[in-house]
């Protein structure tokens, strides 16, 4: 929860990863540590959906820059 917080806020920081996927993590993020609060419980599942979400968008970037994976 506070690390995908601080992941998105890190990779913007330092360019390490397009900025896309990393302004919706900080979103993410900040569902996940409010889902630690009783009465927003509900967030999780916009933690959840959004994490899986999140993980294909990011896998699909890295792909596509990666240069030693070639790509059909």
């Amino acid at each position: 929860m506070l690390w995908v917080l601080l992941i998105s806020w890190a990779a913007l920081r330092t360019g390490g990863l397009p900025e896309a996927p990393n302004y919706p993590g900080r979103v993410i993020g900040v569902a996940g540590i409010l889902t630690t609060i009783l009465t927003l419980s509900d967030l999780g599942a916009v933690f959840g959906l959004g994490q899986i979400g999140r993980f294909i968008w990011l896998d699909m970037v890295m792909v596509r820059n990666s240069p030693d994976i070639p790509v059909q």
